[in-house]
């Protein structure tokens, strides 16, 4: 037979007839029961406060549920009571909860010597005298409490106790199983997010893309206002926010959070710090501007690679939350994969950091190299060419697919194996000169060559320079054959003016004899052959000071005498006589 209690009475009715606002505490059984299967709890407690109130001659009702940190309450339902009066969390120390927290009923009544402080708010502001607090009880594990209150005193039968707490117990199974659904939803959530991250951070080596990846997707994850990684300056190992979601740009400039005592405990102890109140908690240094923002808790895990610190992850809430086991386990994770990849990321960023040095640096070796003015070649440890530069490649006439990989002696004609190894002083202070015939005009080539071992690698290499000195060689030709030609000059000139006296002295001499001859002299003719003689060696002597070039020829044997006829311009020069 159902009990039935009137409201506002204290008389249970038992003849079977129930009262428009009583319930049977049956349905009220079959309900709960319907209920179990139902993932949330909303429906749970909403029929809990509503009804239980009712059946029993309460005004109000509230249910407050075990968060899964274990370390509070949190409102879930109420009815009869503005929910602005009551207390959004409760703390599960606090005194007033000891006895109900360890399984037994506790009914806290305002009219009774002790004056409980839990809800000293409802009777001072709505003035209820009366307030029942129950816990909700799962496998004799307690889920929650469920607080009842009254303007008048209600006393409870032992009967009505045993049903309420029997029902109190129902409900508690019901919340327990959709606790239990909605932590497994979670992890399996927790697990997909853990695998997000974990591809990203393995299909990617871009670290803006790791990092804006994590911060994004935590806060989805875990229901978060925001959510900021910030890494260490390997420089001045200070802390630089790198990537952040959710939060104002003001927030975020607040200022330097390196000093706080929060990011001291997580560094220190290399484990997360939860701030559970970011608005009062003395570890925060920016408390002002953390309630400008609407920050609840703070959760700061560091970011580790091995052994090496690299910056600190922190989630953010919007109100006061206690982080459950498994959020705290997820964040841990998240932030030893972001490690990892970070530290890969880093890595890769100042690998192409130091490669892009690299090639800059090759680049201006190449230009440096390709301005040398003369041909330059690079020979491995196997003779093989490795780099040629382009004034070598215009001087032959060939391409870098002509040289590469090839031996000197294959490309060049007027090499052979025999001229390697080549040294600097193989040939003198000028290295090797060789004579190239294979492109019609003869080239005159001075190959030097000089030995060096790269740091780092154990096999020597080989510069071979090439330049045509061709020019150089006429050049010297052409000097050795003016100074040849200043030496006959000289000479022609000194003989020229040695002679010239004697001749002169000789052709006036001449004169005097004619004048003293007779006409009919026999000895004119043979003055006359004289002078003809005189006169011709006279225009010799002319020439020889007239020698604008070297002309050879030979005269007997080996013996080459100066052609007089070809040094010296035709024109012919007679002294006065």
């Amino acid at each position: 037979m159902p009990l039935v209690r009137s409201k506002g009475s204290g008389n249970m009715v038992v003849n079977g007839a129930a009262s428009s606002e009583g319930l049977s505490f049956l349905v009220l059984a079959q309900e709960l029961s319907r209920s179990y299967s139902k993932v949330d709890i909303s429906e749970t407690t909403r029929l809990m406060v509503q009804k239980f109130s009712a059946a029993f001659g309460y005004e109000g009702a509230a249910v407050y549920v075990l968060d899964a940190g274990g370390e509070t309450l949190s409102l879930r339902a109420a009815h009869g009571i503005p929910d602005q009066v009551l207390p959004a969390v409760l703390d599960i120390s606090h005194p007033d909860l000891l006895p109900v927290l360890s399984g037994r009923a506790h009914p806290l009544s305002t009219a009774d010597s002790f004056q409980p402080s839990l809800f000293e708010s409802l009777r001072r502001d709505l003035g209820f005298a009366e307030v029942l607090l129950l816990p909700i009880l799962s496998r004799e594990e307690v889920m929650g409490v469920m607080p009842f209150f009254s303007h008048e005193k209600v006393v409870l039968s032992l009967e009505e106790t045993a049903t309420l707490s029997a029902l109190l117990e129902l409900a508690g199974v019901t919340i327990e199983n959709s606790c239990l659904f909605l932590q497994q939803a979670r992890h399996l959530s927790f697990l997909q997010a853990l695998n997000d991250i974990t591809k990203v951070i393995s299909s990617t080596q871009t670290l803006d893309d790791v990092l804006d990846h994590i911060v994004r997707l935590l806060p989805r994850v875990l229901d978060l206002k925001g959510c900021t990684i910030r890494l260490l300056n390997p420089q001045d190992r200070r802390l630089e926010l790198v990537a952040a979601f959710g939060l104002s740009r003001e927030y975020l400039n607040r200022g330097d959070i390196a000093s706080e005592k929060a990011v001291h405990e997580v560094f220190s102890g290399l484990r997360p710090v939860i701030i559970h109140d970011a608005t009062r908690d003395p570890r925060v240094q920016f408390r002002e501007e953390a309630e400008k923002e609407g920050i609840g808790s703070i959760l700061s895990v560091p970011i580790l690679a091995g052994d090496s610190v690299l910056g600190v992850l922190r989630l953010l809430t919007a109100k006061p939350r206690v982080f459950s086991e498994i959020e705290i386990d997820l964040a841990v994770a998240v932030a030893e994969h972001g490690g990892i990849a970070m530290k890969k990321a880093l890595d890769y960023r100042r690998i192409s950091t130091l490669l892009a040095e690299i090639e800059q640096q090759e680049d201006f070796l190449e230009s440096i190299i390709d301005n040398v003015n003369a041909g330059l070649m690079i020979l491995d440890h196997s003779k093989r060419i490795v780099l040629a530069n382009s004034r070598f490649l215009r001087q032959e006439g060939l391409s870098s697919e002509d040289v590469m990989g090839k031996y000197p002696w294959e490309i060049l004609p007027f090499l052979s194996s025999r001229t390697f190894p080549l040294e600097t002083t193989h040939a003198g202070e000028g290295g090797l000169v060789v004579e190239d015939r294979g492109k019609g005009t003869p080239r005159h080539l001075e190959i030097s060559a000089v030995s060096f071992n790269p740091p780092g690698r154990g096999n020597n290499y080989s510069v071979v320079i090439i330049r045509d000195v061709t020019a150089t060689k006429l050049l010297e030709s052409e000097t050795r054959e003016r100074e040849r030609l200043q030496g006959v000059i000289e000479m022609a000139r000194t003989v020229a003016h040695e002679l010239n006296t004697p001749i002169f002295v000789a052709l006036g001499a001449l004169d005097l004899l004619e004048e003293d001859l007779p006409a009919e002299s026999p000895l004119r003719e043979d003055c006359q052959d004289i002078r003809s003689n005189l006169t011709r060696l006279s225009g010799l002597i002319t020439r020889m000071t007239q020698i604008t070039q070297y002309q050879a020829r030979e005269y007997a044997g080996d013996v080459t005498m100066v052609d007089l006829e070809r040094s010296a311009p035709e024109k012919r020069m007679v002294p006065e006589s």
